[in-house]
């Protein structure tokens, strides 16, 4: 045995996940376009470099403006402000394509489908690099031939018009390739060897695989290892909007890629057909690459991806309710977040009978040598054209659906079933627009709503330093991103009913308007949250106020989270009690439990009362529940709780005297700003 020197390896370990998280008040859903990462799916990330990883940096959109996508702004701005974990839904379009090529599965001489782990055009130009050593050769006029080498051996056969893959197989007169080739003889046969050091790299970005197998019954053969998911499991399930269907091919085959790997950067698939006859190759895998031909006949196999294509301009109505219904139905986020409704692509819909884009066949190549490189392959079908996606330009006037889909995404929230749901959502004002204009769109949007105080919009937008070129230019962005990390902050100090106003937004140079006092108290009575730029300060959320336009406890953020967390609790709790048997011993362990996280809720300030007794109770007794409940299956509980309502202003009275002024500080929160 080869002996090796101590040392310390350090591996990085997922976080343990358990129950408790289901209680978190401090995870937010964000919805978005990023460069990179699974479509159509919910994800977990834990900190910025965790989403990095998965979803890529800062994504500039194409076009004039040099826009960047909102959703790794916002994203960035949540972890700046405190925020950590975070479930988030990469926006995608019909048209989203993952990048693909086609390589051969050596061994068997058959093909293999090498594609992006996820969609993209970030994936366009990755490489698997797989080296090829040859351990012998030897010459052939023909085959069958008498060869010095063994046969089942793993053999590249080279001849003047081209190259073959397979295996030598013992026949009658000598050993012959197996498949059997086409190409014109003489031969040269080269004996590879089976063990490969494989290099998978992108942008940067490169993965290592030593010591993988070119012999397919192998469990570290080179394809099974980057092979793509064969089962994938409920959460990993792409929620797709119902118009798209039937899916357009390569978007299906993009979506079939999606799932746990080895490779975070490409899956591989077997696929039907032979590698020296590209007209078996089935659709829609494009025929082998220039580079492939090209490297096939050297010391390294390269496999360049291609045809990845983004598509943001063909965002719909359809995927933005998919998001909304995805991160309403998660079991995680309290807040949820979409700042890309502000991006104003809406109205680029395509019509549905745009012929789903194919990948263009590969430029012929020339053979260089003699005995190095194939030629070109037959032609291909005439690919269709892409559809016609117009780029990224200057923001467009915004589309009415970005109203619609706010009021959706607070229907989405606020309802569950027949059941008020759990979490609550932060919306943002159009950019560019007045503090009437704001507060009306308040109204509108919370019109018609059963729960309106799940809702909070954010006015006006914030300036933040381009993290692309940071000493050059700054950017406007929607501020939800940057205020859900500072909810996100407080609430994992103080619980849900922890106030986040009059705290600093990190990462935000300047407030897009200036807000005198005046257009503050209109805003704040308007059910708008400002947030406001103070000299030598910053900028500060200056309102918590949610859409609940009838004021009380429900018309702030912290109240309505409260109940909303109320909502979660006891759904949690009673999960815990299901099976259990329906008596009097499990009415008391029902009051016991919800008693002792009401007082959790106390201690944190939640409640208005000045002691327990006069801030919550809870009741489960035979005049709660009946015997007819019990019969069935069911315990009803009773709880009633006193929420806070935050001092949000002070009244400065000051009354003049001949002796001198006295000041009266008088706390009422009906008053008007300061």
């Amino acid at each position: 045995m080869a002996a090796s020197a101590p040392g310390i390896e350090f591996v990085s370990a997922p976080p343990e996940r358990g129950g408790s998280d289901a209680l978190r008040v401090d995870v937010v859903g964000f919805a978005g376009v990023f460069s990179r990462g699974p479509i159509l799916v919910p994800r977990r990330i834990d900190d910025w470099r965790d989403a990095r990883r998965l979803f890529g940096g800062f994504f500039e959109l194409k076009g004039k403006s040099r826009a960047q996508a909102f959703g790794p702004l916002a994203l960035y701005g949540y972890q700046q402000n405190g925020g950590s974990a975070a479930v988030v839904f990469r926006l995608a379009s019909r048209f989203t394509t993952a990048a693909l090529a086609t390589a051969p599965d050596i061994a068997s001489g058959g093909l293999v489908g090498v594609a992006a782990a996820t969609p993209g055009a970030w994936a366009n130009g990755a490489r698997v690099r797989v080296p090829l050593r040859v351990l012998r050769r030897a010459a052939a006029p023909a085959l069958p031939a008498l060869l010095p080498l063994r046969a089942g051996a793993i053999v590249r056969v080279r001849a003047a018009a081209g190259i073959a893959f397979g295996r030598l197989s013992p026949v009658a007169g000598g050993l012959t390739l197996t498949p059997a080739t086409t190409l014109a003889p003489p031969f040269v046969v080269e004996e590879l060897d089976p063990s490969v050091d494989v290099v998978v790299e992108s942008n940067g970005v490169v993965e290592r695989f030593p010591r993988l197998s070119l012999e397919p019954n192998d469990d570290s053969h080179l394809w099974t290892i980057l092979r793509a998911p064969l089962r994938l499991t409920p959460d990993w399930q792409p929620s797709v909007p119902d118009a798209w269907l039937p899916l357009p091919d390569l978007l299906a085959l993009a979506l079939a890629q999606q799932g746990p790997g080895s490779s975070e950067l490409v899956r591989a698939t077997k696929l039907t057909g032979n590698w020296s006859d590209p007209s078996s190759i089935p659709s829609p895998w494009p025929t082998p690459s220039a580079t492939a031909l090209a490297t096939a006949s050297g010391a390294e196999l390269i496999v360049e991806l291609a045809g990845g294509v983004d598509a943001v301009k063909a965002l719909d109505v359809d995927v933005f309710r998919a998001a909304i219904g995805a991160l309403a139905q998660h079991p995680l986020p309290s807040v949820v977040a979409i700042p890309d409704l502000m991006l104003g692509v809406l109205r680029a819909e395509l019509p549905r009978d745009t012929p789903e884009p194919r990948l263009p066949a590969p430029s012929p190549v020339v053979p260089g040598c003699a005995d190095a490189v194939p030629p070109a392959p037959p032609p291909a079908p005439a690919p269709l054209p892409l559809p016609e996606i117009p780029e990224e330009d200057d923001l467009p006037e915004l589309a009415p659906l970005t109203a619609l889909l706010s009021q959706e995404l607070l229907d989405a929230v606020g309802t569950l079933g027949d059941a008020p749901a759990e979490r609550i959502a932060l919306l943002d004002a159009l950019p560019a627009v007045s503090a009437e204009q704001a507060i009306a769109s308040a109204r509108e949007i919370a019109i018609g709503l059963a729960h309106p105080e799940l809702g909070a919009l954010f006015y006006p937008w914030l300036r933040i330093l381009d993290p692309l070129a940071p000493a050059e230019r700054t950017l406007l962005v929607p501020a939800s991103g940057h205020v859900a990390g500072l909810v996100a902050r407080v609430s994992r100090k103080r619980g849900p009913s922890a106030p986040f106003a009059n705290q600093k937004l990190v990462g935000a140079v300047a407030a897009e308007a200036s807000l005198d006092v005046t257009t503050r108290s209109n805003i704040n009575a308007g059910h708008v949250c400002a947030l406001r730029e103070i000299a030598g300060q910053g900028v500060l959320a200056f309102g918590e106020r949610s859409l609940a336009f009838e004021g009380g406890p429900l018309g702030f953020v912290p109240g309505a989270r409260v109940l909303a967390y109320l909502r979660r609790l006891l759904r949690v709790v009673g999960q815990t009690l299901v099976f259990e048997p329906n008596d009097k011993l499990l009415s008391v362990r029902v009051v016991v439990t919800l008693e002792s996280l009401l007082g959790q809720l106390f201690i944190s300030g939640a409640f208005a009362g000045k002691t327990p007794a006069e801030s919550y109770r809870v009741r489960c007794d035979e005049v709660t529940t009946t015997r007819g409940d019990r019969e069935v299956g069911r315990i009803i509980a009773l709880v009633d709780v006193a929420l806070a309502v935050p001092l949000e202003f002070i009244r400065v009275r000051v009354a003049f005297s001949r002796d001198g002024a006295s000041v009266i500080d008088d706390a009422d929160p009906k008053a008007g700003d300061i």
